[in-house]
């Protein structure tokens, strides 16, 4: 098994807040995925309502409740059609999910690694994707437990 190390110090994220940025994430689904380890690491987000496919409904309501429960704020900027994201810190809680995204465990686990305090998402998704992700982050120094569970 090969090991890779890396160390971002002081990462330039001003970017972030530049008009281009959420026209750039607004072209795919994906970009929801920053959040929560944007919101984690710097306490801040934004994004642009995702776009990407149409291949039915795909609701960001899974990510946004559960990341606010976290202790995140959320503002819709409509000159931009971007969401804000910010956070003073994030903190563990009880996170019942409405529905069992996969994308919206992942981003709440992301988010989660780095709130002060224990973390419970119930009706988490528990695909292989999640348990990879989990492990990932537990072979970092998270504490994840009850992976493929939900």
């Amino acid at each position: 098994m090969e090991t890779y190390s890396f160390k971002a110090e002081n990462p330039d994220v001003k970017h972030l807040e530049s008009d281009a940025f959420p026209e750039q994430c607004a072209g795919f689904r994906g970009s929801i995925m920053l959040v929560g380890p944007l919101i984690a690491r710097f306490g801040k987000a934004t994004i642009a309502k995702p776009g990407g496919d149409k291949i039915g409904r795909r609701r960001l309501d899974t990510h946004f409740t559960g990341i606010q429960k976290l202790g995140a704020r959320f503002s819709y900027e409509e000159r931009r059609e971007a969401y804000n994201i910010s956070a003073d810190k994030l903190t563990g809680t009880y996170i019942l999910l409405d529905e069992a995204s996969v994308t919206g465990t992942a981003n709440l686990i992301m988010a989660a690694v780095l709130a002060k305090g224990t973390t419970t998402i119930y009706n988490a998704a528990c695909e292989p994707y999640v348990q990879q992700l989990c492990k990932m982050l537990n072979r970092m120094g998270a504490n994840i437990q009850g992976i493929a569970s939900n």
